[in-house]
């Protein structure tokens, strides 16, 4: 039985862009063990994917600690979807037989096999979602990555509201990458005090320790009554799985929280400012992207270095509305 070790990204958002890819990989190979390397803040990710026969998880640790991890397992073949010199470095250590990746960063030497675009190779056509390019990997490998794996997230819009029940929406007001990804604190609590769902609505933000000073800003801009709860920097990852679960919605940033919620079959709505739905949005059914297209956007830029116009130009009538629709499974 051929043994195969995947080395996830290290951030959420790319971690959760590759499970088709890894899907893609396992339907290709049914009878391979197909484990996943991860860093453990992300581990709880991988344990939802149930083509994923082992999940090694590892803390903060020097490379070559890493590599003997790997090298325990005894693998046969090494799937690195980073393109990070220190990933390709970990296999190379780890004497796995065949290291299959992108050049990547100065490591074309640590690859027995690479898949990739040159440099030079000029890139024609649309703009497509960074999805592809981990399926480009799988398919190198001889996965078939057709239109049913490439978006093989659960539908978004199966998931109903019972009739009266109030609205449980979870806010992601936060982004890891940088403040040009961030919304405005004051317009996600307009949101909360325009919702005016019949049924009334219960909010809970969360995001990291970082996130909390601005989900506190929200906090103290909702009147008295609105049920609120600021969860930034209280939950574990799995912690943040039960609460997404359990939301009806998630109005969100982007982030790797936006694709978290895409994963668990949990709608969003996602603000987008700087950087571009095409290549990141949320996969699968049932989300609604609100953006509002400056001359300068995607600029991908972590800080705004003139005015934030992508940002300020988004309304929070327009997000209300589209809270709305989601939650009404339009």
């Amino acid at each position: 039985m051929e043994r195969i070790v995947i080395r996830s990204s290290n951030w959420l958002g790319d971690a959760v862009m590759t499970v088709p890819a890894v899907r893609a990989l396992k339907r290709a190979n049914p009878a391979a063990h197909l484990a996943v390397l991860t860093p453990g803040k992300i581990a709880e990710v991988w344990r939802l994917v149930a083509e994923v026969d082992e999940v090694i998880a590892f803390p903060k640790a020097k490379i070559l600690g890493v590599a003997k991890l790997i090298r325990s397992g005894k693998f046969d073949t090494g799937v690195i979807f980073p393109n990070s010199l220190r990933t390709g470095l970990e296999m190379w250590l780890a004497r796995v037989p065949r290291r299959v990746g992108y050049t990547g960063h100065s490591r074309r030497w640590l690859l027995t096999e690479i898949c990739g675009v040159e440099k030079n190779e000029p890139v024609i056509g649309p703009a497509r979602h960074q999805v592809h390019h981990y399926l480009r990997l799988a398919e190198f490998l001889g996965a078939n990555a057709d239109a049913d794996v490439n978006f093989g997230f659960p539908n978004a819009a199966a998931k109903k509201r019972a009739p009266g029940k109030p609205a449980h929406v979870a806010i992601c007001a936060g982004a890891e990458y940088g403040p040009a990804k961030r919304w405005l604190p004051e317009r996600f609590g307009e949101v909360v005090q325009t919702l005016d769902d019949p049924a009334g609505a219960r909010w809970q933000l969360v995001g990291t320790a970082k996130d909390r000073a601005v989900a506190e800003r929200i906090v103290a801009l909702c009147p008295a009554p609105a049920e609120i709860e600021n969860l930034c920097g209280k939950t574990t990852l799995a912690e943040l799985i039960a609460v997404l679960r359990a939301s009806d919605a998630l109005l969100t940033n982007d982030t790797g929280t936006m694709h978290l919620a895409a994963l668990l079959g949990v709608p969003t709505v996602a603000i987008f400012g700087s950087t571009e739905p095409a290549l990141t949005g949320p996969l699968g059914g049932g989300h609604a992207i609100v953006r509002k297209r400056a001359e300068c956007s995607p600029c991908f830029l972590r800080e705004c270095p003139i005015d934030f116009r992508c940002m300020k130009e988004v309304e929070s009538a327009t997000v209300a509305e589209a809270l709305r629709v989601v939650l009404a499974g339009k």
